[in-house]
């Protein structure tokens, strides 16, 4: 998938606003639109964007003014028109300070709508909307319709539809962009063009951007972004086998760190920033494995491409025990060198440097089965009787889900799994069961707060627990599933194992 489509998923979650005289605001004034939508307004900073407003559509009609404060160079608002689970592409409004931008136009599409604003980005960023219009028209009616489908197959279908709308856009924006001057806009458009170029082998489009770079002078090569761009065409992503790179990080009083520091440890790398969903997600987890003996042989390292405000929002929220540091330089610094392209990302390194393992997302199976390398960390205890075996902080082969299991409780006439779950909902689904080498138990769901194909919620930066109680399994058994269901894709812990 390219940069900027996930860029332009990612904006679901965006903005804009209204201004007056003197102050910087964002006027806007709609008309054409289907009743029963919200048009959602983010404030942008650099990547991420914050939910500013939300603003309900009225006998058609969208009208509000919002005011700008604090704007900074990096400072932008997109807005989106949502209704139930379908989006619209968002608008971009580039403000400059003590001025009025205005939204206007007609039609649930806010690709068509018109900005005016005085900051000299929007010129180029209208230019891009009037040359794309047709296949944003298309990308809403796609859109539209996601709803309505509901089998894997056509899913897969529309999915691959969009797919081949957003490569018709990116081939139009980069014609575009190769008659525009070399712009700041210019510079920062093609840098999100070349990310693409991290994730997949495209020589037409390596060809494309390598001439749009060449158009930069010496100093726009040899500034941050010029040499970001630089490692997107040419650079390699660190790999397994390789060493570690460094580079300057801040802590929250400022003090510079290295990675360096760590040698001798195990350290898992998280790469994450304030505007990501799964990277809030996974934090409070990361911090239960971090009371598992953290500062001893292993670390978990917490780098944020974040301004120090946001930065210092994540770490006083989050209650951050382990390291956690910022790159003064956003994405044009150890992001940059890591080729870092999507939040968060795992770097999984050896006491002496070396990685291990890298990957994108929320991945709990190979983050346990990499902490349970260090020889301190979350070992297990087991402790057998005669009607009894207890065995705290069990490993398993495979986690596929959110869930981890915290302790198992054999007796002669149970099993039980207490666990504790990330931020969202979760249900033990009705056909649930322990896979052992002899048979299956089915499961009882006693004393639980989940219940059979009912949600619990878990809060956004908390943990859940839940006691899941079975049919017995023989004390004798050396290892076992936990599968949710028959199909494929369902939640499951793949064996966990009750001997040492």
């Amino acid at each position: 998938m390219k940069y900027s489509k996930i860029i332009i998923s990612a904006a679901i979650i965006a903005a804009t606003a209204t201004c007056q005289a003197q102050e910087t605001t964002i006027n806007v004034n709609v008309d054409g639109l289907e009743n029963g939508t919200d048009a959602i307004l983010f404030r942008m900073e650099n990547k991420g964007g914050t939910r500013v407003k939300a603003a309900p559509i009225v006998d058609g009609k969208l009208n509000f003014t919002y005011r700008c404060d604090s704007i900074t160079p990096n400072t932008s608002f997109n807005i989106v028109l949502l209704k139930g689970q379908s989006s619209s592409p968002q608008k971009v409004i580039y403000v400059k300070e003590n001025t009025q931008s205005v939204v206007s136009g007609s039609g649930s599409n806010p690709k068509i709508w018109n900005v005016s604003s005085q900051h000299p980005f929007q010129e180029f960023e209208n230019q891009m909307d009037n040359i794309t219009k047709e296949e944003y028209i298309a990308l809403n009616r796609i859109n539209g319709c996601m709803d309505t489908v509901s089998s894997m197959e056509g899913r897969k279908n529309v999915f691959q539809l969009r797919d081949e709308i957003y490569d018709k856009i990116d081939d139009k924006q980069l014609a575009l962009l190769e008659t525009m001057p070399v712009t700041d806009y210019y510079i920062n458009k093609l840098a999100s063009h070349t990310i693409t170029l991290i994730e997949e082998d495209n020589p037409e489009l390596r060809a494309k951007c390598e001439k749009m770079f060449n158009r930069f002078s010496d100093s726009q090569k040899k500034s941050l972004i010029g040499k970001k761009i630089e490692l997107n065409l040419y650079g390699k992503t660190p790999t397994i086998g390789d060493k570690i790179i460094d580079y300057d990080l801040y802590d929250i009083n400022d003090k510079v760190h290295h990675l360096s520091d760590y040698k001798g440890k195990w350290l898992l790398i998280d790469f994450y920033t304030y505007y990501c969903g799964p990277c809030r997600m996974i934090a409070p987890m990361l911090q239960y494995f971090y009371s598992k003996n953290g500062g001893t042989d292993f670390e978990i390292i917490s780098i944020s491409q974040d301004t120090k405000k946001d930065f210092e929002a994540l770490v006083k929220n989050g209650k951050n025990n382990n390291p956690a540091f910022y790159d003064k330089d956003l994405d044009k610094g150890i992001f940059a060198l890591y080729r870092i392209y999507g939040y968060p990302t795992f770097y999984c390194v050896s006491p002496d440097g070396i990685i291990q393992d890298h990957f994108f997302g929320v991945d709990m199976g190979k983050i346990t089965k990499f902490l349970s390398n260090s020889k301190n960390f979350n070992k297990p205890e087991i402790k057998r009787s005669k009607n009894s075996v207890i065995i705290n902080n069990p490993v398993s082969k495979n986690n596929q889900g959110g869930l981890i299991v915290e302790s198992v409780e054999m007796y002669k006439d149970s099993t039980v799994l207490n666990c504790i779950s990330m931020f969202g909902n979760y249900s033990i689904g009705s056909s649930s069961v322990l896979k052992y080498e002899n048979g299956t138990k089915t499961c009882k769901i006693t004393n639980s707060s989940i219940g059979y194909d009912n949600f619990k919620y878990v809060p956004m930066g908390e943990l859940g627990r839940c006691r899941l109680t079975f049919e017995p399994l023989p004390l004798n058994t050396k290892e076992f599933d936990y599968i949710e269901g028959d199909c494929e894709t369902c939640f499951r812990i793949e064996g966990i194992k009750t001997i040492e």
